[in-house]
């Protein structure tokens, strides 16, 4: 018998966002790279791009400032 598939909570929620998006019709590019930065899910959004970067763990304010402020350059909104 096979072992049931097990779905971590950030894979879940990572599923969850691009199912929603490609639903309604929005790009989505996963795992995508920019220059200085990466994200979990990326929206071209027609010239004004949004990324999503799942975060669970525990991460200080300093440190989500330092990623947002990576997207600055790029016109990008961080989520």
């Amino acid at each position: 018998m096979d072992k049931p598939l097990y779905i971590t909570k950030h894979n879940r929620i990572h599923m969850e966002i691009v199912n929603t998006c490609l639903n309604i019709g929005i790009e989505v590019k996963q795992e995508y790279k920019g220059q200085d930065w990466r994200a979990d899910i990326f929206l071209p959004n027609n010239g004004k791009p949004i990324t999503f970067q799942i975060q669970l763990s525990t991460q200080s304010l300093h440190r989500t400032i330092e990623r947002q402020a990576k997207y600055i350059p790029d016109g990008i909104i961080g989520c």
